[in-house]
């Protein structure tokens, strides 16, 4: 459950969307903010319950749809992007760490970067080493131990990235 804003595209490309006219759910009158407390709550909760999905409102017929090119891999390497920076500054990507494994990584890069530290976990990269590891959402990670590598390198979401197989 997302907003109409393609929020939710990369996770369930071909996902129904429906929209949310069933008002007895809401709780009255809407806050000045998000509208997580008064609709997205109440909604989940009704749907938590056992509520059906038709029981929300009508299939949205032009949800808003983020045209997202996915992670593409050939014989040299792969090329996908950042697709979050979490709250450590951390660079998630859309590259499956199968793909990774499977192939012999020379190099990482992104913005002009160049990552050739590979680790198991955070606590394997050598300090002040920015490295890339499997994330937990089995994709390739970027990541600086103890520092925010977004920060220190200037990149947020959307940096495209490339894996160099030797």
């Amino acid at each position: 459950m997302g907003p109409d804003n393609g929020v939710l595209e990369a996770v369930l490309p071909d996902a129904e969307a429906r929209a949310v006219e069933a008002a007895e759910l809401f709780l009255p009158g809407p806050g000045a903010t998000f509208h997580g407390r008064d609709r997205f709550a109440p909604v989940a909760a009704h749907l938590a319950a056992g509520g059906s999905m038709e029981s929300l409102g009508p299939v949205a017929e032009d949800p808003v749809r983020l045209r997202l090119e996915p992670p593409r891999r050939w014989d040299g390497g792969a090329r996908g992007r950042v697709v979050h920076v979490d709250r450590f500054g951390n660079l998630v990507t859309d590259l499956p760490i199968e793909w990774a494994r499977e192939g012999t990584v020379e190099a990482v890069r992104v913005a002009g970067h160049e990552v050739r530290t590979a680790a198991g976990h955070f606590a394997q990269l050598p300090a002040d080493t920015p490295g890339w590891l499997p994330g937990s959402l089995g994709t390739v990670e970027l990541a600086v131990r103890g520092q925010n590598l977004a920060r220190r390198w200037g990149i947020g979401g959307g940096e495209a990235v490339e894996l160099a197989f030797r």
